[in-house]
């Protein structure tokens, strides 16, 4: 228990780092004209994949620990039964929404009104968030069965690995331009591809028994396990695509209403140094989330639940405070690494770390509301919060650009973390989320 914090954070690191690298190669030969529309391409995929697979990945830490545990291998394939039903009606809406854009899109083609080539990249990016979602599911499973540092891996490090190798590889191997949105799709297919094929057979080797069950027709559960799974998945997807779009809907604002062509490219290179101070407390709380689920059913595992939280909290508060430091004070050698004119945005860079900083030391009370029986207010937490950065964004963001738009994200940020603090102090007052000790 104590050494599992520090694991999780160091993967997390060297996934950003492999992924910062990637995005940093591809800043210096797409520039401040084309970064930005790659960076709301792979934005929207990863909202995509998340809202295809309807919550499910979420809901997976809050029941299969306490079936796995009593080894009620029966259940678990009713639940995963009800899992494969309920992705189907995702994957099915998802390519149902694609069809009808491919139909637009070919017709104007067509018509020779607008070539298929010209479209958005985040266009041609909908149809892979299927397959990007499965080793989404997978890593959720991994973490659910008690191996969050494999899941870990297998979703930072071998995710960033395999990206880096394909841009690389189609750059300096077969001499193609990343400017080209086919070549960008296929390197997207390429990846997930293979990373679906890594997490079958690592899933398979280290969970047999889930990985057969998921395969294996089931009974079907009762009508009253339909309901809670269901009624707890619509809630964690609400509270999914949220944080989702708290940390990509801001992408989405500047793109659209910022009058300035660089600012997308400028604020998605902020975003990506930011990043890690989401990445990292996200990744450990993957330790506490069985915790909490086995809390929930049984309120005497709150001492172990708080032990872990506390060693969480010392590894997020040590680690995050070096970064927040690093990126005040170098901010502008940090940005200068995307290429030429990407230190423009250090003041906006300065704004979004801060509120990025008590967002993450103030995570675990949100993670702990999401799955101990509270999702209804992290919820309304995290929704309230969308509302914000949805009305105040576009109205800052057209008055001051990008800089206006990282002043309402690092505001509204921090404004979540407290609030979730406070609600999770208040519902459950035996847990303390900000204790070290």
């Amino acid at each position: 228990m104590t050494s599992r914090p520090v694991q999780l954070a160091v993967i997390s690191i060297a996934g950003y780092g492999l992924a910062l690298l990637t995005n940093l190669l591809l800043s210096n030969m797409l520039g401040t004209e084309l970064f930005g529309d790659y960076q709301v391409a792979f934005a929207l995929l990863s909202l995509l994949a998340s809202l295809s697979l309807s919550g499910t990945d979420m809901v997976a830490s809050r029941y299969l620990p306490t079936m796995r545990k009593t080894v009620n291998l029966e259940g678990i394939r009713a639940y995963c039964a009800w899992n494969r039903s309920r992705i189907r009606f995702g994957f099915s809406i998802i390519l149902a929404v694609y069809a009808v854009f491919l139909a637009i899109a070919l017709a104007t083609h067509l018509a020779d009104y607008k070539r298929f080539e010209e479209y958005h990249l985040a266009f041609h990016s909908i149809w892979i968030a299927p397959i990007a979602a499965l080793s989404l599911l997978t890593d959720r499973y991994l973490v659910a069965s008690g191996y969050p540092r494999t899941g870990s891996i297998l979703g930072s490090l071998a995710l960033h690995l395999v990206l880096l190798f394909c841009v690389a590889a189609a750059v300096y191997g077969l001499r193609l331009s990343v400017s080209s949105s086919s070549v960008m799709i296929g390197i997207l297919v390429v990846s997930f591809v293979f990373l679906g094929l890594l997490h079958a057979v690592i899933f398979r080797t280290v969970e047999p028994e889930i990985y057969g069950a998921w395969w294996t027709p089931a009974r079907g559960a009762s009508a009253e396990h339909h309901r809670a799974w269901s009624r707890t998945s619509n809630r964690m997807l609400i509270m999914r695509v949220n944080s989702l779009m708290l940390w990509h809907l801001d992408l989405f604002i500047v793109e659209i209403a910022s009058p300035n062509e660089a600012a997308t490219s400028l604020y998605a290179a902020v975003l990506l140094v930011v990043r890690i101070m989401q990445l990292i407390p996200t990744t450990i709380s993957f330790m506490i989330r069985p915790l909490c689920g086995a809390a929930a059913d049984d309120r005497s595992q709150c001492p172990k639940l708080q032990k872990a939280i506390n060693e969480s909290n010392a590894v997020v508060l040590g680690a995050c405070s070096l970064l927040l430091a690093g990126m005040l004070i170098g901010g502008h050698f940090i940005l200068n690494a995307f290429g030429p004119g990407f230190s423009e945005a250090t003041t906006a860079l300065a704004m979004v770390a801060a509120g990025a900083f008590i967002e993450a030391l103030t995570r675990q009370s949100l993670v702990i509301l999401q799955t101990m029986g509270h999702e209804q207010v992290a919820t309304r937490i995290s929704t309230v919060s969308l509302v914000i950065v949805l009305g105040g964004g576009f109205i800052a963001t057209y008055l001051f650009s990008y800089n206006g738009m990282a002043a309402v994200t690092g505001l509204v940020l921090a404004g979540k973390g407290l609030i979730s603090y406070a609600f999770a102090r208040r519902r459950l007052p035996e847990i303390r989320p900000l204790s070290v000790i």
